[in-house]
């Protein structure tokens, strides 16, 4: 795999129409975002990374960039894990902290002679997140009967550690469970949960689950889950529940993204200890010819619960960035903040909201219309970061990728509100 230059290693947000608010790379393709961590006052994030090319290949390594928030990072790109003797694609996975010692646990694939396999497999690093070691020696392999077995989920539990891969099995979407005192020797896989979706289920939680999350939040279990079909519109599903050690009991399940756009949904402490999420933001299909990057990560989510329902609302981090009141009428920057009533038809570009009486309805180009279940009057904050519209309305989200970059707002109402954003600029400071 061909290393990235000094050159494209550059600058993080420096590529007229890349996504500011949004963390992308300047070259290369990026996908499912994993190990955030708040660690010694900096944020470190960890994602699947192509530094060679902007289609999405199986030799992925690790990229890793820092911030001191959740919206603004340094412009380095660290490689982290790469391709080698030991393994030919180091997936999706999870980062902890044993003591003082910065810990991950991935997912190892090889080409081996029956085919492509996967297993879980550890490296070690050094207090500044840099220097990770691999193990030669992987710690976990699919149980008899599973496949699509990937992207480990890592967590304390008591004195030892908690484990969730997702998987496939007898044609479920199942999510497996282990144990271990030490991260290396690891209990025989439980069935946490398992899912087959109907003919008639109004949420379709996919063939098989990656990407798995499995969270305490108010007292009540949360299961998030990447529903796979190897279809481009696989989508994030959530279910809230109770756990009682062995097994999780769902009480219903809903999608997380009502847009579209997201995928490999990973879940993180901020500074402040409250459960955030991070997901990955597609790039609408086909390919725009000639790209040299593809792929965003999400705007970082706050969690929080309401009765089975997630609560999804942009992290605070993101309000710092918020500048002065604009006209609603004039030209809209690149990235800006919109405020509105859901009520009469509003256009933003290729954008459009409508409201039917029971739904949000929206529709970006000549993608499927994307329906909230918002009522009518209630208020809508819209992110806009070129192509990239994050809807945020009653406790929900919508991510959506437009076809090209919103310029003006036409039918806003007079309670509209829009300001633009101080964004990063390309020598790390404020613009």
């Amino acid at each position: 795999m061909t290393n990235p230059t000094r050159q494209q290693q550059a600058v993080l947000r420096d590529a007229v129409g890349r996504p500011r608010l949004h963390l992308s790379t300047p070259h290369g393709w990026i996908n499912d975002p994993h190990g955030i961590t708040w660690y010694r006052g900096q944020y470190h994030v960890f994602f699947q990374y192509v530094p060679g090319g902007a289609d999405w290949a199986p030799e992925c390594s690790w990229g890793h960039v820092t911030g001191r928030d959740l919206v603004t990072w340094d412009a380095a790109v660290d490689l982290t894990l790469e391709p080698d003797e030991i393994d030919d694609g180091c997936w999706s996975g999870a980062l902890v902290l044993d003591g003082d010692r910065p810990t991950i646990l991935y997912t190892r694939m090889k080409n081996d002679a029956a085919g492509p396999s996967s297993r879980i497999a550890v490296a070690v690093g050094g207090q500044d997140m840099r220097g990770w070691v691999k193990e030669t020696r992987h710690v976990l392999e699919a149980p008899a009967g599973v496949s699509e077995f990937r992207d480990p989920s890592v967590q304390r539990d008591g004195a030892g550690w908690r484990l969730v891969v997702g998987g496939r099995q007898d044609g479920d979407a199942v999510a497996l469970h282990f144990r271990s005192s030490d991260l290396h020797r690891w209990s025989d896989g439980t069935v946490l949960c398992r899912r087959r979706t109907g003919p008639d289920d109004a949420v379709a939680t996919g063939d098989a689950w990656e990407c798995v999350q499995f969270i305490e939040l108010d007292g009540w279990w949360v299961l998030i889950a990447s529903a796979w079909t190897h279809q481009v519109d696989d989508g994030v599903v959530y279910a809230v529940g109770s756990f009682d050690g062995r097994t999780f009991e769902p009480r219903s399940w809903r999608y997380l993204d009502h847009g579209g756009a997201l995928y490999a949904t990973t879940t993180f402490r901020d500074a402040e200890n409250r459960w955030c999420a991070l997901s990955w933001v597609r790039e609408a299909e086909p390919a725009r010819p000639g790209r040299t990057r593809a792929g965003a990560m999400s705007l970082p989510h706050l969690l929080a619960l309401d009765g089975d329902r997630l609560v999804v609302a942009a992290h605070p981090d993101l309000d710092r960035l918020r500048g002065a009141d604009l006209p609603p009428e004039g030209p809209l920057p690149p990235q800006c903040d919109i405020e509105l009533t859901a009520s009469a038809r509003t256009v933003i570009g290729g954008l459009i909201l409508d409201h039917d009486g029971e739904h949000l309805l929206l529709q970006a180009g000549s993608a499927p219309v994307r329906r909230m279940n918002v009522r009518a009057g209630t208020r809508v904050r819209i992110v806009l970061d070129e192509d990239i519209a994050e809807v945020f309305a009653g406790g929900d989200v919508a991510v959506l990728r437009m076809p090209e970059r919103a310029d003006r707002l036409v039918g806003a109402g007079r309670d509209t509100r829009v300001r633009g954003f101080a964004t990063t600029d390309a020598e790390g400071g404020r613009s």
